[in-house]
């Protein structure tokens, strides 16, 4: 069964290009003069950049989006890379990406979940999970579902939004119609402290390896949201409507205020599975 947020991104997934550019996710600037597509190369790079590939690695890419991060991967280590997303839409764009790239049999893309997928156990070298964990309620059985795809001494690399100044239960009130417009413009979300994915690393019987703040490098993403935005509008509502043009204005401005009052940072995180892992 289709989730709430498969559904919502089968809707933005032809919105999103116009407004995200050729990523669906954040980018890594190194300064503010790069362009979008060139600061989302980046966030990959500079996640991969904190692991060793060995040649022809094995690497299971949780929710992998349009397929972007996966073809630049292969790229740049000569992996092979089975990626899985719960969004339909989005595994018909990444398969038709790799098919105009002649790459069928080196990047694989299936419809699935980090839970429900027919993938074998510890088959895997790399688990990537780039910005997906806030999505899955679950989060615990979902990476220790994961865990179980990589082989014993298996890494994972992690990218994702978190809660870095807990909400007070007034906060919470005071900005319940901000978070209810998020949800309604990226997706139903539980963000968590990096505290939170830490202990829940090393339960699942991972070593952390590293950690990295890098919120400052990802801020300027939000503004280029927003001028793309502005750039496309007319084809943004023609896709979707003016209610929905109207969230994505208010949330460029709310996710400005969270990040710039420190209530929302974005990490890197690398481990590794331990022989006793679970």
């Amino acid at each position: 069964m289709k989730t709430s947020i498969a559904n919502h991104y089968d809707y933005v997934t032809n919105i999103w290009p116009f407004i995200l550019g050729k990523h669906f996710h954040y980018g890594f600037y190194k300064d503010k003069s790069i362009s979008l597509d060139n600061a989302t190369d980046n966030l990959v790079l500079e996640l991969s950049s904190l692991h060793e590939f060995g040649i022809d690695s094995k690497i299971l890419d949780v929710g992998c989006g349009i397929g972007q991060p996966a073809i630049i991967l292969h790229s740049n280590y000569n992996c092979k890379i089975w990626g899985i997303s719960n969004s339909l839409s989005g595994v018909e764009i990444a398969n038709k990406h790799i098919k105009d790239l002649g790459k069928e049999k080196e990047i694989i893309f299936e419809f699935g979940d980090s839970i429900n997928n027919k993938l074998p156990d510890n088959f895997f070298d790399l688990a990537w999970i780039m910005e997906v964990t806030h999505l899955i309620k679950e989060k615990e059985g979902a990476l220790l579902a994961v865990s179980k795809k990589l082989k014993t001494k298996g890494f994972l690399l992690l990218s994702d939004l978190c809660i870095t100044l807990k909400f007070t239960l007034k906060e919470i009130f005071e900005y319940k119609n901000e978070i209810e417009v998020l949800h309604q413009t990226f997706g139903y979300s539980i963000i968590k402290s990096i505290d939170f994915y830490k202990e829940t690393i090393y339960h699942i019987g991972h070593s952390i390896k590293t950690i990295k703040d890098i919120s400052e490098n990802v801020n300027p993403t939000i503004e280029a949201w927003r001028t793309n935005a502005i750039k496309n509008k007319d084809q943004i509502i023609k896709i979707s409507n003016d209610h929905y043009y109207s969230l994505l204005l208010q949330s460029f401005d709310i996710l400005n205020f969270f990040f710039k009052n420190n209530y929302l940072g974005y990490f890197l995180l690398y481990s590794q599975k331990n022989e006793n892992a679970i």
